[in-house]
């Protein structure tokens, strides 16, 4: 806008001096005609420079409206002096509306959880001039409850009273999406910590990174924190077999339904049914393996014992069982 108001003053300046040289030889300094033309010059002046501030004004207010967040100016009571008219799209509320409502249209409506500490960093910005950053929850127009995020760097004295100019931009969707999130994840762990099979997660080279309350009980250790101090070698029965898992699992990415043998605290062997897989990293994360166990050293020991009465049955020496005719 100033190289425009600057472009108009040297255009009329130029014309000017021309002017003034014509009209010196016509009716001299100072004469009649000089000072029409001077006049004239003035009133052309005070238009290009109006109309170069009404377009960079027009231009200013598109551009507020057309942006996605709400722009306000408010003092230290809460009071809004101005607000975009986009305000109406989002909040619900006209923009006359909320300058005309003061306080009330704005901290009278905050939620009863979220008012005081949005109260206490507003302050904040009048009292030390400490940015205002706020997420809170608001009721629309309709009664219904959005999230927004609210904001402004500093203040600023006009008239003898201070301002502070802000932005704040509708943020429900993404809370939405957040507590979407924290739901799955609570439910995720409710499952992870009831479930009756051992559950864990582990780094690609056999750091144990998390497991469950059945894992620990199955293997023995007292606690999470003294499992998590072992790697998946560790509760091998045989660790040499963790390098065939390893690479079966870059090749498959997948083992279902697999027999392994683990390591009890105390030593002893425990047969398990395991589901493992080897999930990728993304965004430059490491590769985890998480994976299920199962005990099945209960039916391992039923099996063993039929299998020995069967084999013991079929010895030399020993007769068969007769058919009894029919």
């Amino acid at each position: 806008m100033r190289n425009e108001v600057d472009g108009v003053v040297q255009a009329a300046s130029t014309d000017g001096n021309s002017s003034e040289n014509d009209n010196t030889s016509v009716g001299g300094l100072g004469s009649p005609a000089q000072v029409s033309v001077e006049s004239v010059q003035a009133a052309v002046l005070e238009t290009s420079i109006r109309d170069v501030l009404e377009r960079s004004e027009q231009r200013y207010r598109r551009l507020i409206a057309n942006l996605p967040d709400v722009t306000w100016t408010a003092v230290k009571d809460g009071s809004t002096v101005y607000i975009s008219e986009n305000v109406a799209s989002i909040y619900g509320y006209t923009a006359k509306e909320v300058c005309s409502g003061g306080p009330a249209l704005w901290f009278g409506r905050i939620h009863s959880e979220d008012v005081g500490p949005v109260r206490d960093a507003y302050n904040e910005l009048f009292s030390h001039d400490k940015p205002f950053d706020s997420e809170y929850r608001i009721q629309h127009k309709n009664g219904k409850w959005m999230w927004i995020h609210d904001r402004a760097l500093r203040t600023y004295e006009e008239g003898g009273v201070r301002y502070a100019d802000g932005v704040f931009s509708d943020i429900s969707g993404r809370k939405r999406a957040e507590q979407a999130l924290l739901e799955s994840e609570r439910r995720h762990r409710f499952l992870f910590e009831h479930n009756l099979a051992g559950v864990f997660r582990a780094s690609a080279h056999g750091k144990l990174l998390d497991c469950n309350p059945a894992l620990i009980k199955m293997l023995g250790y007292g606690s999470r924190e003294e499992l998590l101090q072992h790697t998946t070698a560790d509760i091998l029965f045989d660790p040499s077999e963790e390098r065939d898992l390893l690479i079966r699992m870059a090749r498959e990415s997948v083992l279902f339904n697999e027999e392994i043998r683990l390591r009890h605290k105390d030593g002893k062997l425990i047969w398990a049914l395991h589901n493992v897989g080897l999930i990728k990293g993304t965004n430059g994360e490491p590769d985890v393996v998480e994976g299920t166990v199962f005990d099945i050293s209960r039916r391992r020991q039923a099996e063993q014992i039929i299998w020995s009465s069967c084999s013991s049955s079929t010895r030399p020496g020993r007769s068969k069982p007769t058919r009894t005719p029919r």
